[in-house]
């Protein structure tokens, strides 16, 4: 929540935890946790995880303690780096999208393209290294050519409506 700058009242109306650990692998104990974000018709499942005890002299630079747990200062430290696999999602506190619909998103996303659409999903940050603004975006692709390799790459942000399309191989031999 901190992180995201969200309230109490948007976590608890959008945001619905269904699993967390703490994990101990090689580098130290990573605390993981699995949940979906609801905003109208759209659930999408996200999952995070952060490192909460070291046990490595990896990331010698990042300057927090070691084989000890860390505080709350020296975890946003961490993520900050990023380092040892933390990563917290970036979600925007939306609460309505650009579409009424599932099915209005993906003929949107169909008519930019101008191809019929294959697989996809939804997930936060867009695709094509475009830089997280927090907003949901339905990733999904179609063939554009298949004797000749050629697919189009669609990621439509589910909250201004704007597409970026990326013409690539389907497959790298």
């Amino acid at each position: 929540m901190q992180r995201n700058n969200m309230t109490a009242e948007y976590f608890n109306a959008h945001i619905f935890p269904f699993f967390s650990q703490m994990q101990t692998w090689d580098e130290g104990v990573s605390f993981n946790i699995r949940y979906h974000v609801k905003i109208d018709w759209m659930i999408c499942s996200l999952s995070d995880q952060f490192i909460v005890y070291i046990d490595s002299d990896s990331y010698p630079g990042l300057g927090v303690p070691r084989h000890t747990f860390l505080a709350e200062s020296e975890i946003n430290q961490v993520l900050d780096y990023p380092a040892f696999g933390s990563e917290i999602t970036t979600v925007a506190s939306l609460d309505h999208l650009a579409f009424p619909t599932n099915n209005a998103a993906w003929i949107n996303a169909a008519s930019t393209a101008g191809i019929s659409l294959g697989n996809g999903s939804f997930v936060y940050g867009p695709a094509y290294g475009l830089p997280a603004n927090g907003h949901p975006y339905l990733n999904c692709s179609g063939t554009v050519n298949e004797s000749a390799n050629q697919c189009r790459f669609i990621s439509l942000d589910l909250y201004t409506a704007h597409c970026q399309i990326s013409d690539e191989p389907c497959a790298v031999f």
